[in-house]
């Protein structure tokens, strides 16, 4: 009997431990539909917690300039099943080898077969590689060979940025518009088929009036997911909040929130000279005096959640570097540096778990982490 009462209180006080370890870092509240919301605290919940990466390969800019590229930006990147990196640049798509050798480049500007204007995504499924370009989606093969075009001329269903693509659907961000007049701007997340890009259903509706200028970051519309789940930042500058939805119905699964302290714009003030509707306008930037809570979020392929914050803390505004908070399951798991072994990174951008990145000399940093 007095084996068991002592059993008993072990597992009592282990509980209460981690209910105690709990409390230190999040708590969760349920409502009364069951709808969970993470309160998380700047402390990390897994103060271990790291994101070790295997530098890849390096592009270097000399190699670049030998290819006569010119002025290069990557505005998208996949690899192919082969391990090649497929890259989209400005008119133009490039393949490189895994350590980072020129195979192939192919399209370039205009409207005519595999031709487009300034896309600024594509995906890869079944080894065929899609890109977008309104009104239409341009299909290669994996060697750049021109397919054909899908034709989608309604913009309302156009997936101009496709971010998770599974066995018999996509998800994408369909065209949305913002009202000078009223300020306000409709965004819009919609489950596609792969066949033939058909729209299946709306997953997410969101109409929202810009409290800042025009060209405020505050109707940005921040979004990001994978075949399970996807997210969508409510952004503002008082509060740190992102909400999580099933990708294949729609309906919320849980809110994320953090503690956020208002953050100071430092940006110059500065005039831009312009023409609407026949008019000459000017627009002041700059003018805000605070900082959106959220710059821009990303989700790899073990279902953590990346958000670029505005969450600086005086050490990190005196070392360069990326910053991120990472997020599984709605907890806040801690706040990482990345360690690129670079002095000023710029241009990052995530898929899957593979990460690309300039350095200051303008390299085509790639890595990848588990």
């Amino acid at each position: 009997m007095k084996t068991i009462i002592a059993i008993t209180i072990l597992i009592l006080s282990t509980f209460s431990f981690l209910q105690s370890e709990e409390a230190k870092t999040y708590k969760v509240d349920i409502d009364s539909k069951g709808m969970k919301t993470f309160y998380n605290k700047n402390d990390p919940a897994d103060p271990d917690f790291k994101i070790e990466l295997n530098r890849i390969c390096v592009i270097s800019r000399d190699y670049l300039d030998s290819l006569e590229v010119g002025k290069f930006m990557i505005y998208d990147f996949d690899f192919d099943k082969d391990g090649n990196i497929i890259i989209l640049d400005l008119d133009r798509m490039w393949k490189f080898s895994r350590n980072g050798r020129f195979i192939k480049k192919w399209s370039r500007a205009g409207e005519g077969p595999g031709e487009f204007r300034q896309p600024n995504s594509f995906y890869i499924l079944n080894d065929t590689i899609y890109v977008q370009n309104f009104p239409k989606i341009i299909k290669f093969d994996s060697t750049g060979r021109f397919i054909n075009n899908i034709l989608i001329t309604n913009y309302s269903d156009f997936p101009r940025k496709v971010f998770a693509v599974g066995r018999s659907y996509l998800l994408g961000v369909t065209g949305s518009g913002f009202d000078p007049d009223s300020f306000k701007k409709t965004d819009r997340i919609k489950m596609f088929d792969t066949k033939n890009l058909r729209m299946i259903k709306s997953l997410f509706v969101r109409e929202k009036k810009k409290k800042g200028t025009m060209f405020s970051r505050d109707d940005y519309f921040l979004y990001t997911g994978g075949e399970k789940e996807f997210f969508v930042v409510d952004n503002s500058y008082d509060d740190y909040k992102i909400d999580c939805f099933d990708s294949k119905t729609g309906k919320m699964k849980y809110k994320i929130r953090k503690n956020h302290i208002r953050v100071k714009n430092d940006e110059k003030i500065k005039t831009h000279h312009g023409v609407y509707n026949g008019e000459k306008i000017v627009i002041t930037t700059g003018d805000e005096k605070l900082k959106e809570s959220i710059n821009w979020v990303y989700y790899d392929k073990y279902g953590r959640l990346w958000v670029d914050s505005n969450n600086i803390d005086k050490k990190e505004k005196e070392e360069s570097g990326l910053y991120f908070d990472i997020f599984k399951d709605g907890v806040f798991l801690k706040r990482i540096k990345l360690d690129l072994g670079i002095i000023k990174p710029w241009g990052f951008k995530l898929n899957g778990n593979k990460i690309v990145v300039f350095d200051e000399d303008n390299n085509v940093n790639i890595y990848e982490f588990k």
